[in-house]
């Protein structure tokens, strides 16, 4: 796994700032909906289906489910903070750095030169 530090690993075909801009934001979608199910699964517990359907929208994330295995009931206040601490926010701070570099670059882009009128 790499340091969390490091910066996001983008596919080979994601090379573009516009790419890597939408690439950031649907990674960071997917996230919110990470940390929303094992949110739910702290407070009230979740289904074997939510767990399998979550993975679906990740090409991988084995690690993480090897981390964190499925199981009934509620996830553990300690097993809770640890995903936050190792696995939500060091990924959501990186995915947000790319998302905001990657936002300013394309408004720094002056591709387009609107007019007042159309707007």
């Amino acid at each position: 796994m790499p340091e969390l530090t490091d910066n996001i690993q983008f596919p080979p075909d994601c090379t573009g700032t516009t790419d890597k801009y939408h690439y950031s934001i649907y990674a960071q979608e997917q996230l919110r909906l990470v940390h929303n199910l094992f949110g739910k699964w702290h407070r009230e517990g979740i289904t074997k289906a939510e767990w399998d359907e979550i993975w679906t929208y990740w090409a991988d994330a084995t690690d993480i489910k090897k981390a964190y295995p499925y199981h009934e009931g509620l996830l553990s206040d300690e097993l809770w903070k640890k995903f936050l601490d190792e696995v939500f926010n060091p990924r959501s701070m990186r995915v947000s750095r790319e998302v905001s570099g990657n936002r300013s670059l394309l408004k720094a882009s002056c591709f387009w030169m609107p007019k007042m009128e159309d707007l």
